[in-house]
């Protein structure tokens, strides 16, 4: 049964860091072509949401993945909900 379990336990892992690898990377894509649209550089955009600049760079190659209070600052900066920033 333990046995079983554990393999349960490692599928579901596997699931979740699937799931959450396809969020960021719908997010990456999303604020890249925000900024894009916008004609704003990585920098020009994290002085907007006030956040270091290689920050930006950081979460468009998907190297991080944003707090809560990062994607309201990045909403914040950009004029646009939290809600319209993670519709994809």
């Amino acid at each position: 049964m333990c046995a079983n379990w554990r393999s349960t336990i490692g599928t579901l892992s596997h699931i979740v860091l699937i799931m959450s690898s396809k969020v960021s990377k719908l997010f990456a894509s999303k604020l890249q072509q925000i900024r894009e649209d916008r004609k704003l550089t990585q920098e020009g955009l994290a002085f907007l949401c006030n956040v270091d600049r290689t920050y930006i760079g950081r979460l468009e190659r998907m190297e991080r993945s944003p707090s809560l209070d990062i994607l309201q600052k990045i909403a914040d900066g950009l004029g646009i909900s939290l809600a319209e920033l993670l519709t994809f």
